[in-house]
């Protein structure tokens, strides 16, 4: 697998941990609808694990499990989420450009 890409994924994980919106939006291209930052912040915590991927000439699709821990207002609970990542390999690594 990938290793760029796991890295990419550890880096998002570990944003959401430190809320840190600046390190998050690195992994992407911009902003993205269904993933905004905002709603990625919410929560305390993120472990992400990449169930499949596919790459070729400098795209990929990635099916991974995201597991979220909720923050300790209480308002929200400990979630999954199975989502389909759509990466391109820029001149700064591989960057999100969509999510579904």
């Amino acid at each position: 697998m990938n290793n760029d890409i796991r890295e990419l994924f550890s880096l998002r994980d570990e944003a959401v941990r430190n809320k840190d919106a600046d390190q998050l939006l690195s992994t992407q291209l911009l902003e993205l609808p269904y993933g905004s930052s905002e709603g990625y912040l919410s929560v305390d915590g993120m472990e992400t694990e990449i169930i499949s991927l596919q790459e070729d000439q400098g795209i990929a699709v990635a099916f991974v499990k995201e597991s979220y821990t909720p923050s300790p207002d209480g308002k929200k609970r400990n979630r999954t989420a199975f989502l389909i990542y759509f990466l391109v390999d820029t001149s700064r690594g591989w960057r999100i450009y969509q999510i579904r």
